[in-house]
């Protein structure tokens, strides 16, 4: 686990590259949990390292989307989910999901960006 070494100091370019890696470790999640044709024992320690980098509140929605067989981490782009094309909003003042993703209230995808 890498965590950011400088302290409250955040800035804008440490803000893109934790919100990558938090994007890229639910896409390998994902991929594990609903691609793998491997045994679950030969991907059980990178399963739960990747788990132990999510947030919480993430962590929650992700174990209902794999529960429910679906792959849901897209872009937001131009106010519209990239998975179902669903309006989606984001007011000023609205609380993001682990600071980074707004959760599509049409598919449930996370959406970022």
């Amino acid at each position: 686990m890498s965590e950011s070494s400088s302290g409250d100091d955040q800035t804008g370019s440490q803000f893109w590259i934790d919100r990558t890696d938090l994007v890229r470790t639910l896409n390998d999640l994902n991929s594990i949990e609903l691609d793998c044709i491997k045994r679950r024992t030969e991907l059980e320690f990178l399963r739960i390292s990747l788990r132990h980098k999510l947030p919480s509140d993430i962590l929650i929605i992700h174990e209902k989307l794999i529960a429910e067989r679906k792959r849901r981490v897209a872009p937001r782009f131009a106010n519209a989910c990239t998975e179902c094309s669903g309006e989606v909003v984001v007011k000023g003042g609205e609380k993001r999901i682990a600071a980074t993703f707004v959760q599509c209230p049409h598919c449930g995808t996370l959406l970022y960006g």
